[in-house]
């Protein structure tokens, strides 16, 4: 019995010994990657790793797209412009003031728009802001089409169907960078082209239906395009201040006068013709809405853009009031007993193959060949 505990007990000891003297056990892996991606500020991504106790973790930090920092200083932009009653012109002035209300608002007042109405005439607009005398302006294109023929693209008689043609045409890429060269090439950054209602309308003492009835017409019309084009239909085209055409109506020294719907309305005309008819000749009537090149490069990116934005929402508001404008100023003319024409589309449809082709190719005579690249891309608006 002795024996056998013997035995067991030096088993026993020699399994200690054994065990004792083994090599120890690889412990278990418990390495394992954690990613973690964190938004952070203007910069090139960054990887940090971090390894503990069998554990290894990697953090990748991701730069996030560089944004314009808001600005926290005030500034103050002089507006000039004319005064007038368009539906463009009073989304400046009285009794809203609405784009500087806008402005100043969405800069959360860091922008300040001081408006200096009537205080230049509309047609030195575009010089007086380019030369630095004011900040902004608005001014008519066709108004300085002799000094600034490129700009006065919507004045191509016959050209575009509607001011919706004319309003998609001007949002198009292309054009947005084709004009953006152009007036910065004048020290201009063109902030908007805004659209209102065009020169489709004639005026006169004696019913025009018929593309015969312009003949030796004596005509009241503005600018190079339109002037043109009443030639090319045979007409006589008189250039007459406003103030003047409603005694020259009267008298006979006129016969008719090409204009808008609402424009004749406040100097007298709706008072004197007897007739008016649409002739869908020049459906929209562009404001450019401009600040100083210098001026606008100067101020932080955010207030650039707050000035790029409220200025696309208003070009949307103005078209819209101006179709709304057309419509209500329909009522007001049918109360002074002129007489609405109904124009047949086949003597519009006329009048337009007789000046069309002519029309663009004088354009591009005039604007060379930055003419011909505008027309490329505005003919995808074109009236069909």
């Amino acid at each position: 019995m002795k024996k056998v505990i013997l035995v067991a007990t030096i088993l026993l000891l020699t399994l200690l010994v054994v065990v004792g003297c083994a090599q120890p056990a690889a412990p278990i892996e418990t390495t394992k990657t954690v990613t973690t991606t964190v938004t952070a500020g203007a910069g090139a991504p960054v990887t940090t790793t971090v390894t503990a106790a069998a554990k290894t973790v990697t953090t990748t930090v991701t730069a996030a797209p560089t944004l314009p920092s808001p600005s926290t200083g005030k500034h103050t932009l002089t507006f000039a412009f004319g005064y007038g009653t368009s539906t463009t012109l009073l989304a400046f002035s009285n009794p809203d003031y609405r784009f500087q209300r806008m402005v100043e608002a969405a800069s959360g007042g860091r922008l300040i728009i001081d408006s200096q109405m009537d205080v230049i005439k509309d047609t030195e607009v575009a010089i007086a802001v380019s030369e630095g005398r004011f900040d902004m302006g608005r001014f008519y294109p066709p108004w300085v089409s002799g000094t600034f023929p490129l700009w006065d693209f919507s004045d191509i008689p016959f050209f575009f169907g509607s001011i919706y043609d004319y309003e998609r045409a001007v949002k198009d890429p292309r054009l947005v960078s084709l004009l953006d060269k152009s007036y910065r090439e004048s020290g201009l950054v063109l902030l908007a082209d805004l659209t209102g209602q065009g020169s489709s309308e004639v005026w006169s003492m004696e019913p025009i239906t018929t593309v015969a009835d312009f003949k030796d017409l004596k005509v009241r019309a503005s600018g190079l395009l339109p002037s043109y084009g009443w030639e090319l239909l045979g007409a006589k085209p008189m250039s007459i201040s406003g103030s003047e055409m409603a005694e020259l109506l009267r008298r006979g020294t006129v016969d008719a006068m090409h204009s808008d719907r609402t424009w004749p309305v406040t100097i007298g005309v709706a008072e004197v013709a007897k007739y008016l008819g649409s002739w869908e000749i020049i459906p929209v009537f562009s404001t450019a809405l401009v600040v100083n090149q210098d001026k606008f490069d100067s101020l932080p990116p955010d207030l650039q853009q707050v000035l790029r934005d409220v200025s696309k929402q208003l070009r949307g508001e103005i078209a819209y009031a101006a179709t709304f404008g057309k419509m209500f100023a329909l009522k007001v003319i049918e109360g002074y007993g002129v007489e609405i024409l109904t124009i047949d589309k086949a003597e519009i449809a006329k009048a337009r193959e007789i000046t069309a082709e002519s029309s663009i190719a004088k354009f591009i005579e005039i604007t060379g060949t930055e003419g011909a690249d505008l027309i490329a891309i505005i003919s995808d608006y074109a009236r069909e």
